[in-house]
């Protein structure tokens, strides 16, 4: 490819003059691999096909630049060079202000013509026409097909409804591998007439950064979305993965959190909300992440606290307005029960002990107030069977709700082995005779040794 560029016809060579150019003159440049540049400061036309063939490689670069549109009414083969319509320039690339008429700036491909640049990389561009009188703006349409490694479209248009525009029966494939389709209007929205077949990228993916959900046709089955990203703001090379919608409209969500509560030591609850304004079918499960938090810590007293927005956010842009609400921690549920006992009949009774369940935080029985005291009825002359140890007490901690249960003291008969080693008459009926000592501890080793205790008895 030559190095230098053949500028055919610049902004001020005869600004005010009409040209109509004979493909084969731009083809034969470009069929050697030389760039062309060709300028006019209100329209292009192409009417006629322009097919370029280097035998020696690619084709040249071609560039059509325009004050205002660039109508492309034929066929374009680049061999695999790239091609860059650029409509709407600006004052400061050289467009003369009093050659633009008045009137919207637009590019458009007709139906049933093709632009195929191979590998190569087509880039359609509505610029904003800065610095002139007439920079009125209007739509990047195509009707007919793009082939090529990637395809750019920009409607970077200032005025209202710029829009790109894909009607029916209009396709673009690109080849390449990373961001194969970009569309941008900024200050105009995408409309996709041709449904799910207008964007073909079999090995990489589209992008398309529109105004708003309501005024675009989307057109296609599958795909991701995300608000408050332009393209000036947010490239493609910051954008996740896979085909996007990317809105530069960001809705507001009015989040309000439910009231909740939950018991002293007790983790926070999931706490639940409401959600308002939601746009284009999205809902909580596809628009939000993340849990609400609250001001209370886990080993917080008792009282009222606040929920807080915590780690809630929108995973595709929603703007949150959040209301917090209340969190109640309540006491916890303490329990002082008279641990149970068991002892022979005719013994003293054993210390009565109770525990306590219910406690958290490292909490004890230190850090409770007042007392509390055990009692039985069963005495030393009561018979085999099941007492109550009753529990009681003043106990007071603001954390805590503090109950008490009793407990069983249970009177067993003495060993019938140590009585009818005594007296095997007495021993058939242990239940009613009661020892005269006050404790004893027979084991297995005076078992072994055939010692027995003396005892005395008497009938109860």
């Amino acid at each position: 490819m030559l190095d230098e560029t053949a500028n055919m016809n610049s902004y001020a060579e005869n600004p005010s003059g009409d040209y109509t150019l004979s493909p084969s003159t731009i083809t034969t440049l470009l069929s050697t691999g030389q760039n062309v540049i060709l300028q006019a400061n209100n329209d292009i036309s192409l009417l006629n096909d322009l097919i370029v063939n280097n035998t020696s490689g690619s084709g040249g670069i071609l560039t059509l630049q325009a004050g205002r549109s660039i109508d492309l009414d034929a066929n374009i083969t680049t061999d695999n060079a790239d091609l860059n319509i650029y409509a709407n320039d600006t004052l400061a690339n050289g467009v003369v202000d009093s050659e633009r008429d008045a009137g919207n700036a637009e590019i458009s491909l007709s139906a049933g013509k093709t632009i195929n640049a191979g590998t190569g990389n087509v880039l359609l561009e509505l610029r904003d026409g800065a610095g002139k009188t007439n920079s009125d703006s209007g739509n990047i349409t195509i009707d007919g097909t793009v082939l090529a490694n990637t395809v750019s479209l920009f409607n970077n248009g200032s005025t209202a409804n710029s829009n790109i525009i894909m009607n029916a029966g209009s396709s673009i494939t690109a080849s390449s591998s990373g961001n194969a389709i970009t569309a941008s209007s900024p200050n105009g929205n995408f409309l996709n007439n041709a449904g799910n077949t207008a964007f073909s990228t079999p090995s990489g993916r589209w992008l398309v950064y529109s105004s708003d959900p309501a005024s675009t046709t989307e057109g296609f089955t599958s795909y991701n979305k995300l608000y408050n990203k332009t393209y000036a703001g947010n490239p493609p090379a910051t954008i996740s993965s896979g085909n996007h919608f990317l809105y530069s409209i960001v809705p507001a969500l009015s989040v309000t959190a439910d009231d909740a509560s939950r018991t002293y030591g007790s983790a926070d609850p999931v706490f639940t909300y409401s959600a308002v304004g939601f746009i284009d079918g999205d809902t909580t499960v596809t628009s939000l992440s993340g849990l609400l938090g609250s001001t209370a810590s886990l080993t917080s007293n008792v009282g009222n606290y606040y929920t807080v927005i915590g780690t809630l956010a929108s995973n595709i842009g929603y703007n949150i307005n959040f209301t917090g609400s209340d969190l109640s921690i309540t006491p916890r549920a303490l329990t002082v029960k008279a641990d149970n006992k068991i002892k022979t009949i005719g013994y003293t009774n054993p210390a009565l002990t109770a525990s306590f369940s219910g406690f958290a935080n490292s909490d004890n029985s230190s850090n409770l107030t007042g007392s509390y005291s055990l009692s039985s009825t069963a005495t030393t002359s009561s018979k085999t069977g099941d007492y109550a140890i009753n529990v009681s007490g003043d106990l007071v901690n603001a954390n805590y709700t503090i109950g008490y249960q009793p407990g069983t003291l249970t009177i067993i008969p003495i060993d019938p082995d140590i009585l009818k080693a005594i007296d095997p008459v007495l021993s058939s009926n242990s239940n009613n005779f009661q020892p005269q000592v006050s404790s004893y501890n027979f084991d297995i080793e005076d078992r072994k040794k055939n010692q027995v205790p003396d005892f005395s008895f008497k009938s109860l």
